[in-house]
């Protein structure tokens, strides 16, 4: 769809033009109007239309300011003009300064409109043709001198001893646009980049996308500075900006956030991807910028805890990664049988924050994450095997698959938490609470993060917006006991695992599960589990 804007101060013309044709059909789309030049320049900047039909004679900026305004700020836009036969003088100035055509306002025909229309559309096809023809034999002469230019700066990056005269003169044979001593590393990771390949299947695909990214990155550092966009394979690709002019480091920082986010958001807009990019200090001479690159690959780590689509600095993250420090959970296995058994979310919920805290705070590496991950993902499977479930299809390799693609910690949490709902839901059906009705899950769930709260089955109602008594007929017919037996049997669970695994006394054990009355806690352990909680105890030690 080519953009159009019409531009007349009389009502009935612009309305006579609106409906004198199927635009969409043509192939063209109204985007807006304006009853004067001034109104027109604001909304071309604002639209950036591909045609704009232009009356001649306007009242604050007429058609002629219009097209000398455009000029000036050197916006494409091809103006049809509009004109009466005494507009004449202006129409003659008007074709002078580029207008593409004109057509008279009182000899204005479907006919013509179309006729204007097509010659315009196939002159915006023909220059776009031109343009890329010409930018392709650009690129195939600067083919041989952009691979060695790759060449050079790719030994740099990776350490490769090169003579530091050589590479100064190299710098100017081959017109590179960085300098020999001050230049700041912008590192870009395309996110999820194993998905992003998958969808391109050809090799053909694969390289017009890997020339594609380099393409945006280029011409959008070419607005912002002077530099090197540099492939180093897989999902990175460097861009080294020449800061040596700059006056400050406030400057550089300026100038590298601006270009940074450009860059993000032209790469998000133009081949619909997330892109996560580290900047780097000051180099103070060329080889600088192999230290520059391992620091920025550290710091890239950093996304798995921040997220993705960000910008990071490696000033700001200095020892944020330790590759020494590794994830410490007492009675892990215990405490995810216990918390599935009992349905206990929040406690799941909780122990995967925790683990999440742990990581962030000793700043451990992703791939020591992951394999911590892992094995739960090894938990989870002696917990089915160990009671008959029947979870094949969540614990056939495919969740270890999603937990080693994970990019980011809090993919890891989603993981787990979804197969251990699945979980939960298999247990509890296996083990007599055969529940398929929503509601009825609802409640489970809801006494599953609540049982240490002094819940009733009234609360649970007006929480779900549903008849107290029909969801205790309800409750009791999907579960097979009544949701206060349910609840003493949820809050015994656990506070037989606190028994069991903590040094905690009777009276906070009881506390901790929603029992405020001792005596009234250790009636209801002895009747479920035939001795009082004081004799459970001491059997276990």
């Amino acid at each position: 769809m080519y953009k159009v804007l019409i531009v007349d101060d009389d009502f009935p013309v612009r309305v006579l033009l609106k409906q004198m044709i199927d635009w969409e059909e043509e192939g063209f789309e109204i985007v807006a109007e304006a009853i004067d030049g001034e109104e027109a320049l604001e909304k071309i900047e604002f639209h950036k239309p591909d045609i704009a039909i232009v009356d001649i004679g306007m009242p604050i900026m007429n058609g002629v300011e219009l097209i000398k305004a455009l000029q000036e700020r050197s916006i494409a836009c091809k103006v049809i003009v509009l004109s009466c036969h005494d507009d004449f003088q202006y129409v003659h100035e008007a074709m002078k300064l580029g207008a593409e055509e004109y057509i008279l306002k009182n000899l204005v025909t479907e006919e013509r409109l179309r006729e204007v229309l097509s010659q315009i559309k196939q002159a915006i096809q023909e220059e776009k043709r031109e343009k890329q023809e010409s930018q392709q034999l650009k690129r195939w002469a600067n083919r041989g001198m952009w691979e060695l230019k790759q060449d050079y700066l790719q030994q740099i990056l990776r350490g490769i001893s090169i003579n530091k005269l050589k590479m100064e003169q190299l710098i100017q044979e081959l017109s590179m646009g960085i300098s020999k001593y001050n230049n700041v590393l912008l590192l870009l990771e395309i996110d999820h980049y194993e998905d992003v390949l998958n969808k391109l299947s050809e090799e053909e695909d694969q390289k017009l996308f890997n020339f594609s990214i380099r393409n945006v990155a280029e011409e959008v550092l070419q607005t912002v500075a002077k530099g090197e966009v540099l492939e180093l394979g897989g999902a990175h690709i460097a861009l080294i900006i020449d800061v040596e002019n700059e006056k400050s480091e406030f400057a550089i920082k300026e100038k590298m956030n601006d270009l940074a986010i450009k860059l993000r958001g032209s790469i998000n807009r133009y081949l619909d991807i997330q892109v996560s990019m580290v900047i780097t200090e000051k180099s103070h001479q060329l080889f600088d910028l192999f230290h520059l690159y391992e620091k920025a690959l550290i710091t890239m780590l950093v996304k798995f805890y921040e997220g993705e689509n960000h910008i990071f600095c490696t000033n700001n993250y200095n020892n944020a990664i330790n590759h020494q420090h590794m994830l410490h959970v007492k009675l892990l296995d215990k405490r995810i049988e216990q918390y599935i058994k009992t349905a206990d979310r929040k406690g799941i919920d909780n122990l995967l924050d925790d683990l999440s805290d742990q990581a962030i705070e000793k700043g451990i590496t992703p791939n020591k994450v992951i394999r911590f991950w892992l094995d739960m993902h090894t938990i989870l499977e002696r917990f089915s095997r160990k009671y008959n479930l029947d979870i094949a299809r969540l614990l056939d390799g495919s969740m270890a698959k999603a937990i080693q693609k994970s990019e980011t910690i809090h993919e890891l949490k989603h993981i787990v938490m979804d197969v251990v709902e699945e979980m939960i839901q298999y247990f509890h059906n296996l083990h007599g609470k055969q529940v398929t009705n929503e509601s009825v899950k609802e409640v489970m769930y809801y006494v599953g993060c609540n049982y240490m709260h002094d819940i009733t089955l009234s609360m649970v109602a007006d929480h779900i917006q549903m008849n107290m008594a029909y969801l205790s007929h309800l409750f009791k017919q999907e579960v097979g006991e009544s949701f206060v037996d349910y609840l003493k049997h949820i809050r015994i669970d656990k506070a037989k695992y606190l028994l069991e695994h903590t040094n905690e006394s009777i009276n906070s054990v009881a506390s901790q599960v929603g029992f405020y009355d001792r005596r009234y806690f250790s009636k209801i352990f002895k009747k479920l589990e035939g001795i009082n909680p004081t004799a459970y105890k001491r059997k276990i030690e």
